[in-house]
């Protein structure tokens, strides 16, 4: 069970590798894992609703998120990267999102064909392998029905008309609508008015949208579930096993430990680790996958001009998906070029001038969408650590006239040291090990190390100093976690192999005991989430809203080339709660541009979610743009109507 040398001689977290290849056998179980993982799940999420009309609107969608698997396993087997397959794919799939971009289309069925066929030919295990498989299956099956069906699940069109849906994914809805339907990143709001986003994740909804022939809606409830979360745990197995020269025997062991991990470390930290759920944002998951897949890059010796267009297409998408996650790529080839190199070698300053350049400039379209950012100390952590409340007391402390508690300083320290100790628990983990292997120098000559502290550090500098709205800090500090947890699992893999077990006893011992441990556990955590999910549909599959009623059959049967202008009666039949989430259920359900359908008042205030684009802030609560109607449309006025 012990992870073999890298072929240059030394452990792989000493130097770099000559070759970050996927063995054909460890890739094999991997997709096949991931195959049988998309069907459990649509499976299990049919099951748990047991609902024919959730079932006829997630089948389209469920068979073209199997096709997208296929085309990106059909094209890592051919071009022999894993990470070249995944740009590809997920790259072709986003221009078909794009309304200028919908006669790729055949493309992609075709591309989805030639997958299918090498899925049938090449894609070989074992019979011995099957029960395994299926083991891994359940357990990614459990830990994304168990902990990623909070915002988004297969009845989201039943959320809609119950008004359960989460106002996040009506605004994500909306982008991706306009995207899908006008190629303009905009929300639909206020005519076409553009809004600057990361938009990737819409894109990619958008794409599966044109495909399947469903809508936005319920894409969202089907594909995080579906694509984006099983293919995230796939990419962290891989890069597990291409920096650690796993045997293909851990591939399984590795499987259930990123599992595991993904659903222990939110638990046992709890508000340390800032939300419940490391599954949460579609769009955080989207760049988390190509984060990974692109992490053995660095780690790669010598670099090849393929290698140089990969990491700038990697730093681009990821960016493109989140911000954060494509300029904290950029800040490790940073530390690659800089640190680990000692700036000697030019290759990789040419990458590091690439991928900078690349996500730099993504980051920069998306900025402007997103709400102020204040310089604040220690603003984040308030709210998500053990005695926070004493830390923002002592910070005003100081910044006034007035004494200073030494009670409250103490309590402030242990606010910010337990926040420091335990959200960066997996990267401390990482670089304890090293440093305790190799001394102090560890730290700038071992890549784990030098990365896993180096994303630390980065995250400790932008929780310490700026106050980000609605705990976007995360998008940051996060990524710590993930760059972390590779060598963590590859830890833990040596330290079983480090067992002395009797010959095959040790591979008895994790797959007839460890996984199915991994298994039971992973399903009682998130039994209590799968039961809410149930009794919540059973409620909504009950409601009916006329309002959503009459948005649906807009989305059927109205043109395309028109900005839609209510009248009152619609206003006043909205399911949402949510006041300042109330008008994205239009543009969301209906994917039609619309006017007027923002009200401000007294008792709603709109900001953040794009309503700055049209004057909208906390202190200016009037909208001061007129709506855009591109050349070619016209405002249409619209009453509501009964369609049944």
């Amino acid at each position: 069970m012990e992870c073999t040398q890298a072929r240059a001689g030394g452990k792989y977290d000493r130097q770099l590798l000559d070759s970050i290849s996927l063995p054909e056998n460890q890739s094999n179980t991997l997709f096949a894992a991931l195959l049988l993982t998309a069907i459990c799940i649509f499976a299990a999420g049919n099951l748990l609703l047991q609902d024919a009309s959730v079932l006829r609107q997630t089948a389209p969608i469920a068979i073209t998120c199997l096709a997208v698997i296929l085309v990106f396993y059909g094209l890592s087997r051919r071009l022999g990267s894993a990470a070249w397959g995944l740009v590809i794919s997920f790259g072709l799939m986003a221009l078909i999102g794009n309304a200028s971009w919908h006669w790729l289309a055949p493309l992609f069925y075709l591309l989805a064909v030639f997958g299918l066929v090498d899925a049938i030919r090449f894609l070989r295990v074992g019979m011995r392998e099957i029960p395994l498989l299926l083991l891994m299956a359940l357990t990614a099956t459990a830990v994304i029905i168990g902990h990623g069906g909070t915002y988004t699940f297969f009845d989201m069109l039943q959320r809609v008309q119950s008004g359960a849906a989460h106002y996040d994914m009506l605004f994500h809805a909306s982008i991706a609508a306009m995207i899908k339907n006008y190629g303009l990143v905009s929300t639909g709001l206020h005519g076409l008015v553009e809004t600057p986003y990361h938009v990737l994740s819409h894109m990619l909804v958008a794409g599966i949208s044109v495909l399947s022939g469903a809508g936005v809606l319920e894409v969202y409830g089907v594909a995080p579930q579906m694509l984006f979360v099983p293919v995230l745990v796939l990419s962290i197995v891989a890069c597990c096993a291409m920096l650690g020269r796993t045997d293909s025997r851990n591939i399984p062991l590795g499987w259930a430990l990123a599992c595991f991990l993904l659903v222990l470390a939110p638990r046992l930290f709890g508000k340390w680790a800032f939300w419940d759920s490391y599954l949460a944002s579609e769009s955080f998951t989207v760049s988390l996958v190509f984060l990974m897949l692109g992490l053995p890059l660095l780690f790669k010796r010598k670099l090849s001009a393929a290698d140089l267009i990969l990491a700038a297409s990697v730093a681009g998408l990821a960016g493109a998906a989140k911000a954060p996650v494509g300029l904290m790529f950029a800040g490790l080839w940073w530390l690659r070029a800089v640190i680990l190199r000692r700036g000697r070698v030019p290759a990789d300053w040419l990458a590091l001038a690439l991928v900078a350049a690349v996500a730099a400039l993504v980051a920069f379209h998306a900025a402007s969408a997103n709400a102020p950012t204040k310089i604040v100390p220690f603003g984040s952590i308030p709210v998500y650590s053990w005695h926070g409340s004493d830390l923002a007391k002592t910070v005003q402390d100081l910044s006034g006239p007035g004494p200073v508690s030494g009670l409250s300083v103490a309590w402030a320290l242990a606010a910010i040291s337990s926040f420091m100790a335990l959200h960066f628990s997996l990267a401390w983990l990482v670089v304890a090990g090293y440093v305790h292997k190799q001394g102090i120098r560890a730290l700038v000559n071992a890549p784990a190390a030098l990365f896993s502290f180096g994303a630390m550090a980065a995250g400790v500098l932008i929780v310490g100093l700026f106050d980000l709205p609605g705990g976007a800090a995360f998008y940051f500090s996060a990524i710590a976690f993930f760059v972390s947890l590779p060598f963590v699992m590859t830890m833990m893999i040596n330290g079983l192999g480090k067992m002395r077990l009797r010959p095959g006893l040790g591979n008895v011992v994790v797959n007839f005991v460890l996984l199915p441990l991994v298994l039971l556990l992973v399903i009682a955590d998130g039994r209590k989430a799968a039961r809410e999910i149930a009794a919540s549909h059973r409620t909504n599959a009950r409601q009916h809203n006329a309002l959503v009623d009459s948005l649906l059959e807009l989305r059927r049967q109205a043109p395309l080339n028109i900005v839609l202008r209510p009248g009152k009666e619609p206003l006043t039949g909205n399911p949402i709660k949510a006041c300042f989430a109330q008008p994205f259920i239009y543009p969301a359900v209906s994917e039609r541009p619309w006017a007027d359908v923002i009200q401000p008042g007294e008792h709603c205030l709109f900001q953040y979610y794009g309503y700055a684009q049209y004057g909208l802030t906390a202190g200016h609560q009037e909208i001061t743009v007129r709506p855009v109607v591109p050349a070619g449309m016209k405002e249409v006025p619209w009453t509501i109507t009964d369609p049944h």
